[in-house]
């Protein structure tokens, strides 16, 4: 599977993966990445440093729905959690 991601990134991209690869081998088409400029990156996200605007952001009218599927109120999480199938957004009060 990540092969084909990196197969699949456009030219000059970025193909960014959190999953963690128990196997110390990995298959990665490097000289099709190299050919094409793409670049892998891995490792836990640094959220601390990506979340200060998005509240700005939010609070200036941000449009969603194009990412997310459904929003569901933090008390009905038990409920949608087995259904979920796209990009849930739990909210809390």
């Amino acid at each position: 599977m990540l092969s084909a991601a990196l197969r699949a990134t456009w030219p000059d991209g970025v193909c960014t993966d959190t999953g963690i690869y128990p196997q110390y081998k990995v298959e990665m088409p490097l000289l099709p990445m190299y050919t094409r400029g793409v670049r892998f990156i891995t490792g836990r996200v640094s959220a601390r440093t990506a979340i200060p605007p998005v509240p700005e952001l939010l609070d200036g009218g941000l449009d969603l729905s194009a990412a997310v599927d459904r929003v569901v109120a933090w008390e009905d999480a038990p409920s949608a959690w087995p259904t979920m199938t796209g990009k849930t957004v739990y909210t809390r009060a």
